[in-house]
């Protein structure tokens, strides 16, 4: 954001345990709060030099403050970290997320009905154009706007009670300036409900695991750029937080919301069952630095994903309990995605990778793993893995060789295959 959001006010600090609803046991003090939203918030606190030792302890970090301004504006700040002192007169604290319109005690406190959050590449994502243009003879535009319909692009129950959704939106603005001049864009909005109210921690939960779907849907790493909670009582509230910058996704994305919309809700509810198992290896596929041919990190953390996602899916689900060794398991990889053209195309040599793995991971002796590569052919053989490692996540997600070819085509995948020389 361009321009910092500043919040001046009263504020209550904890001088020992957590904040009570009372407020008792805290100090008041007043200060200045300021929202960056690209970068980390900060409060300042100000005092009288002769009370500074008796108003604030700087080891203590307190989970919650309470704050207020003049124009009635209730703020919860959560896990508020000393910074510095600026001279006898006041102290400043980073704070990583605040909570506007709510005194709120505890990020456990189950209080939210449903979180609606924003993406900068959502709508590139999940779309339903809900304007219709007619270009007439004269010249003039005669827009059709749907502005009143509210149905679902997708519907997904996670687990019960827990469902995921998204709601098309449009936005638009009219100036008159000698003519009429008109703005208007449609986005998509994803939401959480709850039957049972959940907390902040958990409902943070579910965010990022939305977030890292989208990513991978995409293809393209995303965070969120605003968070709106309902509360339980009807009343809504917003999160302020750090905006993480979205990468920019290739023109055409992997899992191709039109052509697989009515399985997006298994396959969002599949993920949800595997997440904890399944986001390290999903999170591999976006660190930065792939570009750096002479950096093996890269490819060792792809080459151990594709071994651990064999171990953790793929011989629990065949009950290959007696393939330990890596070649095996990167065949039987293969094996399963044996259709999938970007897979054939690739030709990954198992025991090249294996070597290769072994090399780099277990630093052996030169001379030793004689097939390992390096240099340009260690680049071109992360990209590999990169694409292998993919195709196996959309097994996962219960998609088929036919369908993984769809994900593929004219996608990143297919632009990373076009650019691996030597196939």
């Amino acid at each position: 954001m361009n321009t910092p959001m500043t919040y001046h006010g009263t504020w209550w600090f904890p001088t020992e345990g957590l904040i009570s609803p009372n407020r008792k046991h805290c100090k008041t003090l007043t200060g200045t709060l300021t929202y960056y939203g690209d970068k980390a918030s900060v409060l300042e606190l100000y005092f009288t030099p002769q009370d500074y030792e008796g108003v604030i302890s700087t080891t203590n970090q307190p989970d919650v403050l309470f704050g207020e301004t003049a124009d009635g504006c209730k703020l919860s700040l959560f896990n508020a970290r000393w910074i510095s002192r600026q001279g006898w007169s006041s102290v400043v604290y980073e704070v990583e997320y605040i909570v506007e319109g709510i005194h709120l005690l505890s990020i456990e406190d189950s209080i939210i009905s449903r979180v609606d959050i924003q993406y900068p590449n959502l709508v590139n994502w999940c779309h339903k154009s809900r304007i219709e243009n007619k270009i007439l003879l004269n010249e003039d535009v005669v827009l059709t706007l749907d502005m009143h319909s509210r149905n679902y692009l997708f519907e997904s129950e996670i687990e019960d009670g827990v469902r995921i959704h998204t709601i098309p939106y449009i936005h638009y603005n009219f100036k008159r300036q000698g003519v009429y001049n008109f703005a208007i864009n449609e986005d998509t909005v994803c939401c959480i409900t709850f039957d049972n109210p959940k907390g902040l921690r958990e409902s943070f939960g579910y965010i990022i695991e939305f977030s890292k779907f989208l990513s991978f849907a995409i293809y393209a790493k995303q965070s969120p750029t605003s968070i709106k909670l309902r509360l339980k009582d009807g009343g809504d509230v917003r999160v302020l937080f750090r905006i993480r910058e979205s990468a920019t996704p290739f023109p055409h994305n992997v899992i191709k919301f039109n052509q697989f919309s009515d399985k997006i809700p298994a396959m969002l509810a599949k993920w949800h069952e595997v997440y904890t198992e399944l986001s390290p290896i999903v999170k591999l596929l976006f660190n930065n630095g792939n570009e750096d041919i002479y950096d093996t990190s890269n490819f060792v953390g792809l080459a151990q994903g594709l071994d651990g996602y064999f171990k953790r899916f793929v011989r629990r689900l065949e009950n290959k309990k007696d393939i330990r060794k890596y070649a095996d398991g990167i065949t039987k990889l293969i094996e399963r995605l044996k259709d999938v053209d970007a897979v054939k195309t690739c030709n990954i040599d198992a025991e090249i990778l294996a070597d290769t793995r072994h090399k780099y991971t277990h630093l052996t002796p030169e001379g030793e793993n004689g097939k390992a590569v390096k240099g340009d052919e260690l680049l071109w053989l992360t990209h590999k893995c990169r694409v292998l490692l993919t195709c196996c996540i959309l097994d996962c997600l219960g998609l088929t060789n036919e369908e993984i070819n769809i994900c593929c085509k004219d996608s990143a995948i297919e632009n990373i295959v076009d650019n691996i020389p030597f196939l």
